[in-house]
């Protein structure tokens, strides 16, 4: 009951979840869902104003199954009105339009044979008349005849109807319109030069437009000092989110030696910018005033970190919970570390979009995360090491088990691929980034005198090299990824379900816990028997 009592949050997170799924999968009247919120609200309070007067046990569950309820339509509501494709002024909800007027609103990627980006609309022509439209749609500019780059802010005409992304052609394929709906995009246009006119400049946010200059002007400080190839590509990704120069062989190498989260700004990089600035400003924890402006100042700067490197599911959940530590900090609460996730996914589902929580990334991510905070110390305490060193090596492993116990079933639910020696390559790969990140950074610093700046991008950019060629032999040996595995929702469900029983069981060492997963992994077991047998018997052509 404790430690309910300190995790608020926790309690109403699963109904606020299920209250956006019932929104992206049912379509109801907002009007009715208004209704239905102010009937329970009316009951919320009758309940409150009971308990007030005669305090009952039963009482005060039906009160918490109002608010609880409460939550689950504010919620679904919450979802219709901020899913983009059910507003009125969608611009696919208008028929024969004559032309389009759309804004940029991301730095135009690099694509071989053309630029793509999202565009919002913002109006449509029809009737000869321009009339407001809404609405994403993600676009490529082919750069043969392209006279100027596109860039982030700039408005554009055209006439070219955009076409509704299909669905994949493929059995298994990675399914692309999925992926851009958790995006709240659902077409995509391929224009040619002459099939659109730029009409404006910086039609769009002054602070994003500066810190896409700013990254760029960064991404050239690391050319201008020597880093080149995949090293250049490698450290952009590691320290600005840039990754459109990295091959497609790098990226397998990074997948298949279990180091793919080294190449995405995540938790780790924020950490380690959080306890850096946490120590070069440990002056400032001696009053009130100063602990406030100290705490304002580590704010700021991981969210112009987090803007600047994408704003990736992964940051966003980093610099949200890191933000919420810092407040209870300031503030000298004790906070939990469980609430406090919670809070951060709820806070940005609030201040983003609840679409967060249908992409991969956000998921594993949390995942990750949770893994950590319920297994890490557990796994850490099995195995006791005197020396320094030995301390570290099992603090990586820890993390890393604890980590991908949280993360596998759905990796496998999604990319149906394991890497076999992910403890080792971590355990070489988690050092080694940690290097490169200081090392990035250091170099940005020290941009300014020429001579410096050169021999800290020599180090650096072997210290990639190094990082490269690690996760490249790991890939080189034997059975490093088992690959072709494909995990139904449902065997999905089951897989969580036994390791979470398994987590509790290793945590409280109570064998109920371990005979309640034993008849998940036999389910398990059966689903795969049966889908190898139908395998064999079936008799089937596709295709592809």
């Amino acid at each position: 009951m404790r430690v309910w009592n300190q995790t608020p949050v926790l309690r109403f997170l699963p109904f606020f979840i299920a209250g956006m799924f019932s929104g992206f999968y049912f379509q109801i009247s907002p009007v009715l869902l208004f209704i239905c919120s102010l009937f329970v609200f009316g009951l919320f309070v009758i309940q409150l104003i009971r308990i007030h007067k005669k305090y009952t046990f039963l009482a005060v569950r039906f009160f918490g199954l109002l608010a609880y309820l409460f939550v689950f339509l504010c919620s679904w509501g919450f979802t219709l009105l901020k899913t983009e494709k059910e507003y009125p002024f969608h611009f696919s909800k208008q028929k024969n339009c004559e032309a389009y007027l759309a804004v940029i609103c991301e730095d135009p990627k690099d694509k071989g044979n053309s630029y793509r980006f999202e565009a919002k609309i913002l109006q449509i022509k029809m009737d000869s008349a321009w009339c407001y439209a809404e609405g994403r749609v993600l676009i490529y500019m082919r750069k043969n005849g392209l006279v100027k780059i596109p860039g982030y802010g700039d408005s554009f005409l055209f006439t070219k109807q955009p076409e509704e992304v299909k669905d994949p052609m493929n059995p298994e394929q990675f399914d692309f319109r999925k992926w851009l709906s958790t995006r709240q995009i659902y077409h995509q246009l391929a224009l040619k030069n002459d099939e659109f006119v730029l009409t404006r400049k910086h039609q769009a946010s002054a602070l994003v437009e500066w810190s896409i200059a700013l990254r760029n002007q960064w991404i050239r400080v690391f050319k201008e000092n020597g880093v080149e190839g995949q090293e250049f590509a490698v450290l952009s990704a590691l320290i600005l989110g840039y990754d459109d120069e990295i091959s497609s062989e790098t990226m397998q190498a990074y997948a298949a030696s279990g180091a793919l989260h080294i190449l995405s700004v995540s938790g780790m990089h924020l950490g380690i910018i959080y306890g850096a600035l946490q120590t070069l400003l440990a002056f400032l924890s001696k009053h009130k005033r100063s602990r406030l402006f100290k705490a304002i100042l580590i704010i700021l700067f991981l969210w112009f970190y987090a803007l600047l490197t994408g704003l990736s599911p992964s940051v966003l959940r980093s610099a949200m919970m890191l933000t919420f530590i810092v407040i209870g900090q300031t503030l000298a609460r004790s906070t939990n570390t469980y609430n406090t996730l919670g809070a951060s996914m709820l806070a940005l589902f609030i201040l983003f979009s609840p679409q967060l929580i249908l992409q991969a990334g956000f998921q594993l991510s949390y995942l990750a995360v949770a893994g950590i905070l319920f297994l890490y110390k557990e796994i850490e305490a099995k195995l006791y090491f005197k020396s320094w060193f030995g301390k570290q090596v099992w603090g990586i492993l820890s993390v890393s088990l604890a980590a991908q116990m949280a993360t596998f079933p759905l990796s496998l639910y999604y990319f149906h691929q394991f890497p076999n020696y992910f403890l080792p390559s971590n355990l070489v790969v988690i050092p080694i980034s940690t290097a490169v990140i200081f090392g990035g950074i250091i170099l940005l610093l020290l941009s300014s005198w020429a001579w410096l700046a050169l021999k800290v991008a020599w180090i650096t950019g072997k210290l990639v090299l190094a990082l490269n060629t690690a996760v490249s032999v790991v890939e080189q040996l034997p059975y490093s990824m088992l690959s072709g595995i494909y995990v139904s929702f449902l065997e999905l469900l089951i897989w969580y379900f036994a390791v979470v029983f398994f987590a509790i069981y290793f945590t409280t060492a109570n064998k109920k816990w371990f005979m309640l997963a034993v008849p998940g992994i036999i389910f398990l077991f059966c689903s795969v028997c049966f889908r190898h047998l139908t395998l064999r018997e079936q008799q089937k052509l596709i295709v592809y």
